[in-house]
């Protein structure tokens, strides 16, 4: 599961309820520290998440966001857009 603006407060509330249903977890955004952060916090849970910094409204950082994403889950199965733009299709 991605979640663009998964740092800011939405962003994390909507990871935590996938989390609570066993989901794993891309967050994605362009502040980085807010993104490992969150993504920090479900690990100690021992919730499968990474951290991926990358602003959706440029495309290059898409593609890169969504082959490290794939490289470690192996596939998307759902976003959540919260971010300001997301192309996912690369």
């Amino acid at each position: 599961m991605v979640i663009t603006g998964g740092g800011g407060a939405l962003g994390s509330a909507f990871a935590r309820g996938f989390a609570d249903n066993g989901a794993s977890l891309a967050i994605l955004d362009f502040n980085f520290d807010k993104a490992k952060a969150t993504a920090t916090s479900f690990l100690a849970e021992k919730v499968k998440a990474i951290a991926v910094a990358a602003d959706v409204s440029k495309d290059d950082q898409v593609a890169q966001a969504v082959a490290e994403v794939v490289k470690h889950f192996g596939t998307i199965d759902v976003l959540v857009k919260r971010g300001r733009r997301a192309n996912l299709s690369t």
